[in-house]
C-alpha cells in the first residue's frame, strides 16, 4: 500500500499516543488500516524512541503468538515492523 509518508513528532505526547491507539486497534483486525500503520511506522522508524519500537515489536510478537494478528496478509504486513532493525 502506498501512503503519503506522515511524520510524527513523538515529542509531542498526543501524536505518539494517537499512533499508538491506532495501532493497537488494527493489530487484531482484519482492515486496509494495517498496511497504512506500518507503512507509518516505517517511515518514522529512525527517530522513533527506541521504548515505543520495542513495544510496537513486543506486542506483534504476542499477537502473532496467540493467533490474534488478524489475516494472513495482515501477518505478513507486520512482519516487515519485525524486520527492521533498532
Amino acid at each position: 500500500m502506498i501512503t503519503k509518508e506522515i511524520q510524527i513528532d513523538f515529542s509531542d505526547v498526543n501524536q505518539d499516543i494517537l499512533l499508538f491507539c491506532a495501532f493497537r486497534y488494527a493489530l487484531g483486525r482484519r482492515t486496509y488500516v494495517v498496511g497504512t500503520l506500518v507503512d507509518i511506522i516505517k517511515s518514522n522508524w529512525e527517530h522513533m524512541p527506541k521504548t515505543r519500537r520495542e513495544m510496537f515489536k513486543k506486542e506483534i510478537r504476542e499477537a502473532i503468538k496467540m493467533d490474534m494478528c488478524g489475516s494472513k496478509y495482515d501477518i505478513e504486513e507486520w512482519e516487515i515492523i519485525l524486520k527492521l532493525e533498532d
